[in-house]
């Protein structure tokens, strides 16, 4: 925009200071006369903030289209323009104080807008009302519209007679096409920015359009009545009821079959509210149709909307405002977000990719986020492979896994993956169901012989190829055609019936196909739906799948951990060096379904590492462990299979001896004079170290070796209870990398006067006698040197019960002996010291854990922490 005369001043940004709009009075038709002052957030200035879209910009250039600004002559939009005087108070009214990007924020100065564009989630918030700015009034709303929606809502709320909701549903009627057009022709619903402004409000917006407006949440609410009482006849709509006995339909809530954009903006809205905001990958979903006019405002419009929890994680990668930034830089940040919070394989999977050769310089790995519909790009979304929902996909248990992070170029994704297969053909099935019908005798017949290829990779023994060579038999055609799914769902499985109108399609061989057929049931409206947007193939070892068609005989297929679909990767003939090692770069192609293996066989069955958890004091919690482990698995599925290694002793009456456990579980420290807990006045020396030895040294050579020798074990857990929780911490400290998690309930670290915690600030230099800091060292600190063969720092999972240190009266005691377990139990101040103990090792910083979570059960006593420990240990040892 052309600012003409006009200076700005700068801002100072340290001081959060805006520039707000004063719109001085006056009659309709005269010209705007407008004041520019500089205030800053941190002062509550009272003003309303503009959400409109600019318009077409060259009318900026229009000598009719200027405002005065502080008496210069200063150039806006049509459409800035026309809100201005739409907004203006009478002649005879008071000033109205408005932010107006346009004008609030010099758009010439590239550093000041990308700094503005920072806090701006905070202007919007600020504001006492959010306008929007719809446009000037067309054929569905110059006969006062907005004032008939206002009306449905007074009668809603006021009228129970039958004269008053026939008027309700006539007004309703006539509303209609207003709300059916509303997206398509105001283009205020289509700007990226308009989610933020919207969502960021914190009364309720204003929706102006011409001389009229209405409340926002009238606007919604007034929609969500016409859908339940003029959709419904359409048969457009469900009603979700509590029940499925006879219920009031008007009592019941609407769901629609398919949203609009006003309802995804109402759903941002009240997701801001409740939950302080949404991921990225949702939020860059939710605005796939949006436009902006800058493209790097498909990212930097979204940020304010992203949830406290979303930008303070630990490994959340910022993402810094900077319009000097190319776009497709803007993108790779977005990117490196994604990866950075745990989602972007999976976000890969569901998008449109720019494919090996994009014309404005996108690194394959990063999509065009200014064209992610089908009316914007000439590739196919991978959302049509993905498997039905309910089943975990390609990926299997490893569909969680944290994968990925971009190289310092920028433009390098670092993925862990595992090889399928080379593709070795790429078969067309036509642009129409008739063309496609006609070829599925050739399909069938290319891929029977492809499926008699024997698998094998120079990489893989023979077991495993013949593993491969099971997994490619075990889908059928016609199911990997339709990616396993019932037509119109995307979550429930094809049934068993498509395999007989598969079958009657293959019969038909003399039926004059053509581009004019028509489905004629459920198969065949799942084969036409995504007609032209996916080719066939099969592989060297004689898969067969469906893939986007801009694949090409000799890409490869690869499952990235955290993905529901495989990808097809083609070559570069570049190879990058990483620790030390030439690892080959490739293009990302795009999505793919391959038969046999998108249930997660291959990561199951053939990577899948096993993990063992070693249980202390086995005699009491080795059962407990197992049967705990055997009811999970079956209802948890991402559950890595698990070996549970129960050490106990030979006893008959008891689960505890006390004598060998204050022996072998006791840390080598200094004990205060007096007998132990057997009566002995010399207890014998401690065998904490022994008993570690004996762990580590035979114990677990025997069970990976003689027990289970075909099992290929990934990680070790240690668990301790009590005094066995004091073992636990002991081996933490002592021998870090000995375990890769230690799950700690309740340890009793009152025992020797807390000599143990204070080793923890003895050995890790952390706590009240030696804060060194977080992350100051450790064994698994990084010093700048070649990391690859280090191991990940251990997690810790340490809880405690609220019942130990604070118990409440139970109803069978008395006063005297509730008093008597009170204080007893109160002695130890086991929520004390296990917090002063998870605050040292948390302080030790990631040289020393990966992880320290503390758990208080609500509830649970000392004894009852142990079940506990174990129910939730197997979960965390698995996932963290």
């Amino acid at each position: 925009m052309d600012t003409q005369h006009f200076a700005y001043a700068p801002l100072n940004n340290q001081n959060e200071e805006i520039r707000l709009l004063t719109l001085l009075p006056g009659d309709f038709d005269e010209p705007i006369h407008c004041q520019i002052v500089t205030c800053s957030l941190k002062t509550s200035p009272t003003y309303n903030a503009l959400s409109y879209v600019w318009g077409d910009v060259t009318t900026a250039s229009d000598p009719r289209n200027t405002v005065l600004l502080d008496s210069h002559s200063f150039s806006v939009t049509a459409n800035l323009l026309s809100a201005l005087h739409h907004l203006r108070a009478p002649a005879t009214s008071r000033p109205v104080t408005l932010w107006v990007d346009a004008v609030c924020i010099n758009q010439s100065d590239v550093d000041e807008r990308s700094q503005q564009v920072a806090i701006m989630r905070d202007i919007y918030a600020s504001a006492e009302q959010v306008i929007i700015w719809l446009g000037e009034d067309d054929e569905y709303t110059s006969d006062g519209l907005l004032n008939k929606i206002n009306e449905i809502q007074r009668l809603e709320k006021t009228v129970a007679d039958e004269d008053g909701k026939k008027r309700q549903l006539e007004l309703m009627h006539q509303c209609a096409d207003f709300y059916f057009t509303l997206a398509e022709v105001r283009p205020w619903f289509y700007r990226v920015w308009i989610l933020q402004e919207l969502a960021m409000a914190r009364n309720d917006p204003l929706v102006v359009c011409g001389r009229r407006s209405v409340p926002w949440s009238t606007l919604v609410s007034v929609w969500n009545e016409i859908a339940k009482a003029v959709l419904s006849e359409l048969g457009t709509v469900f009603f979700k009821t509590q029940d499925k006995g006879d219920q009031d339909a008007e009592a019941a809530e609407p769901e629609r079959v398919a949203k609009t954009k006003l309802d995804v903006l109402d759903e941002l809205l009240n997701s801001r509210r409740q939950n302080g905001g949404e991921t990225l990958q949702r939020l860059l979903i939710l605005s796939r149709t949006s436009q902006s006019t800058n493209p790097k405002d498909r990212v930097y419009a979204l940020l304010g909307l992203l949830s406290p929890k979303e930008t303070s994680a630990q490994n959340s990668i910022p993402i810094p405002i900077d319009y000097r930034k190319p776009t497709w830089e803007v993108y790779s940040d977005a990117l490196s977000h994604i990866f950075s919070r745990g989602k972007g394989p999976h976000f890969l999977s569901g998008i449109y990719l720019p494919g090996a050769s994009h014309p404005d310089g996108l690194p394959s790995w990063v999509p065009d986020l200014s064209g992610q519909t089908g009316e914007t790009t000439t590739q196919s979304s991978g959302m049509q492979f993905r498997p039905p929902a309910h089943i975990m996909g390609a990926s299997g248990v490893g569909a969680e896994c944290m994968n990925g992070f971009r190289l310092p170029d920028k433009r390098t994704l670092r993925i862990e993956g595992l090889f399928v297969d080379v593709i070795e053909e790429i078969i067309p099935m036509g642009k129409s169901l008739g063309e496609l019908a006609h070829r599925l005798p050739h399909l069938e017949a290319v891929v029977k012989s492809a499926k008699e290829r024997h698998y094998s990779h120079p990489e893989m023994n023979p077991d495993t190829c013949l593993l491969m060579d099971a997994f490619k038999q075990k889908e059928p055609l016609w199911k990997t055609l339709i990616h396993g799914k019932r037509w119109m769902s995307g979550y429930d499985i094809a049934p068993d019936s498509y395999e007989a109108m598969h079958q009657r399609l293959l019969e038909m061989r003399d039926h004059p196909w053509g581009d004019e057929y028509k489905a004629e049931n459920e198969y065949e409206l799942s084969l036409g739906r995504s007609v032209g947007s996916r080719v066939l193939f099969t592989t060297k070892g004689g898969f067969a799948g469906t893939c986007i068609p801009g694949a090409q005989p000799g890409d490869v297929l690869s499952l990235w951990f955290g993905s529901p679909v495989p990808f097809v990767l083609r070559p570069t003939g570049d190879s990058v060096t990483i620790e030390g090692v030439q690892k080959e770069i490739y293009f990302l192609i795009g999505a793919s379904y391959v038969g046999g293996i998108m249930s997660g066989e291959m990561v199951d069955e053939l990577y899948c590492e096993d993990l063992a958890e070693y249980v202390t004091d086995g005699n009491a919690y080795g059962l407990t462990a197992a049967e705990h482990y055997k009811r999970r698995k079956p209802v948890d599925s991402q559950l890595p299979d698990t070996i549970v290694v129960t050490i106990g002793y030979p006893l008959t009456d008891n689960v505890y001896d006390l004598s060998r456990r204050f022996v072998d579980l006791r840390p080598p420290l200094p004990l205060p004079p007096g007998p132990g807990p057997d009566g002995n006045p010399d207890p014998p020396p401690a065998g904490a170290d022994n008993f570690i030895a004996f762990i580590d040294g035979a114990l677990r050579p025997w069970v990976q070796t003689t027990v289970f020798p075909s099992v290929k074990f990934s990680r070790d857990a240690l668990f301790g209870h009590s005094f066995g929780g004091i073992f636990a911490i002991w081996a933490l400290i002592a021998y870090p990398g000995l375990f890769d998690t230690y799950l700690i309930a309740t340890p009793t670290v009152i025992w020797n006067n807390g000599s143990l915690i204070e080793e923890v600030t003895k050995r890790w230099g952390v706590g009240s006698s030696a804060d060194l800091g977080p992350g100051h060292g450790g064994p698994y600190a990084s010093n700048g040197t070649d990391q690859k063969d280090k191991k990940a720092p251990p997690a810790v999972f340490l809880t405690y019960g609220s019942e130990e240190q604070f118990p409440t009266r139970r109803q069978t005691e008395t006063q005297a002996e509730w008093d008597e377990r009170r204080t007893l139990w109160q002695s130890f101040r086991q929520t004390d010291v296990t917090w002063d103990l998870f605050y040292r090792i948390q302080d030790a910083g990631p040289g020393w854990t990966r992880d320290v979570t503390l758990k208080e059960y609500v509830g649970q006593d000392h004894a009852g922490v142990a079940a506990s420990t174990i129910a939730d240990g197997f979960g965390y040892f698995a996932f963290s």
